[in-house]
């Protein structure tokens, strides 16, 4: 079985999926069939950062050339050289697995629930972003939304992992750009019991239709915004090493963010260097929280050693982007 798709194909399941080749089982062929799974369907769909996700994770069984299969109900589980098998019980029988090129395939939102049996909840909750994840203003290329995850959860109780997944579900959100942007957010975002600051209410990539004004310093009409707290109007921008090294591209974003507070939009720039420096964090997101009109107060006794964890998952500085 292949694993690795096509570059053609990498960009999105909207767009990697079309009518011929793509649909889901019916509920006679789920309750006897194989398929692939967690890892190797999570490979299969090019979830980004995925190597990230699942590094040192007691969970997961480290680089090696076997393929995660399932199988479910009359399947016949027969082992096969190349092969990790894993017995698949009680899943729903709608959205469970898609036929792909003549390969049946856990959905995302199954490899979702799947993989909640073999990551802590902070990588899992990356998962989810990662696989909701996808180029701002282009929604038809995630490989799913939040939306479809909790509603898949909600109909699968029976299955293995559905507490922790169902909890991890909570608190994903369409449209992250990056991993370091899932990783801002679930800093900036997650209650302090799983180690974030708790300042709920940001959404990804938020539209901003600009003013005419704006359109012509810019030379577009419209622009996004890579954290957006629509309440009060605030924006956090990631400037991340990779796209925003420039002296250039520095002053197209000051240019922009003057622009944009011009609109009434308040933008804060949150650097790499701030992000991987826990102090600096610290002092940026509470400034953040006096502009959303939030008082911090951490008092969730776990939240210096989940914090912690949330910070280890911070790519090396090798992969930072």
């Amino acid at each position: 079985m292949d694993r690795k798709l096509s570059k053609e194909s990498a960009k999105g399941l909207g767009k990697r999926l079309g009518k011929e080749s793509y649909k889901g089982l019916g509920k006679a062929a789920i309750e006897s069939t194989m398929y692939i799974s967690h890892r190797s369907a999570a490979e299969m769909y090019g979830v980004s950062a995925l190597d990230l996700i699942l590094a040192n994770s007691p969970g997961i069984t480290q680089q090696d050339d076997l393929t995660d299969v399932s199988f479910t109900g009359h399947a016949r589980r027969r082992w096969t050289k190349g092969m990790r098998m894993y017995s698949s019980e009680n899943i729903p029988a709608k959205g469970s697995i898609l036929l792909y090129r003549g390969q049946a395939v856990a959905s995302p939102e199954l490899l979702f629930l799947q993989m909640a049996k073999k990551l802590d909840i902070q990588r899992l909750i990356l998962l989810g972003l990662q696989i909701c994840a996808h180029p701002p203003g282009k929604p038809s290329e995630a490989l799913s939304t939040a939306k479809k995850i909790r509603d898949f959860i909600d109909n699968a109780s029976g299955c293995h992992g559905h507490n922790r997944a169902a909890r991890a579900a909570q608190y994903l959100a369409d449209g992250s750009g990056s991993a370091l942007e899932s990783l801002a957010f679930m800093v900036i975002t997650l209650p302090p019991a799983l180690g974030g600051y708790g300042l709920r209410g940001g959404v990804f990539n938020h539209e901003v239709i600009l003013d005419k004004a704006a359109q012509k310093q810019l030379g577009q009409d419209r622009c996004f915004v890579d954290i957006f707290f629509k309440k009060a109007a605030v924006a956090v921008e990631y400037q991340s090493l990779s796209y925003h090294a420039t002296a250039a591209e520095q002053g197209k974003d000051f240019i922009r963010a003057s622009l944009l507070e011009r609109m009434g939009i308040g933008v804060m720039q949150l650097s790499t260097i701030q992000l991987y420096n826990r102090d600096a964090c610290n002092v940026f997101v509470h400034n953040l929280a006096k502009r959303l009109g939030h008082r911090m107060q951490i008092r969730a006794s776990g939240f210096e050693d989940m914090h912690t964890k949330l910070r280890a998952l911070l790519p090396t500085s090798s992969g930072i982007a």
